[in-house]
């Protein structure tokens, strides 16, 4: 039996030739803040490094730009009053819960297989954007103040909540 804090399990992500850890990757983000997101960026990296234990992860944050990293083990994924967030990495593969909200200018591009509930605000996507394809297990749908509803997969049965503006 261990006592004490675990070891972080450090993933790899390949920026030009040189291999660096997320873990790296996250501390390099933290460091290198602006001053208008430092204190932001401090409270995400810690609980980012939380996350790493408990699959759990909760953001709320009004100046942060990016998110550079997500633990590869995270089931659960809230983004909420994330104002000027542009970009965010790719979604876990074990992702089972992800919730969007308040949130303009995030467009996701994929969602994972494994996810089961989403909410999303839809103000980010035009009729004209490809939404990516909901997931075949997916079985709780929310889409928040868009202008359009994407189709659900072709063989998907789920409970679909709707508000538009």
């Amino acid at each position: 039996m261990k006592i004490g804090s675990q070891p972080v399990t450090l993933q790899y992500a390949y920026t030009g030739n040189e291999a660096t850890s997320n873990l790296e990757l996250l501390n390099k983000w933290r460091i290198e803040s602006p001053d208008i997101e430092r204190e932001e960026r401090n409270s995400i990296y810690n609980k980012i490094i939380e996350a790493n234990h408990t699959g759990s992860l909760s953001i709320t944050a009004r100046h942060v730009t990016s998110i550079p990293v997500f633990p590869d083990n995270l089931s659960e994924l809230t983004l909420s009053s994330c104002y000027t967030l542009e970009s965010i990495p790719n979604l876990p593969d074990g992702l089972k819960s992800l919730t969007i909200s308040e949130n303009k200018n995030i467009k996701i591009s994929y969602f994972p297989d494994s996810l089961e509930s989403l909410s999303i605000d839809m103000q980010a996507y035009e009729e004209n954007y490809s939404f990516p394809t909901l997931p075949y297990g997916l079985k709780s749908f929310t889409a928040c103040y868009g202008k359009f509803l994407p189709p659900p997969s072709s063989a998907s049965v789920f409970f679909v909540t709707a508000k538009f503006l």
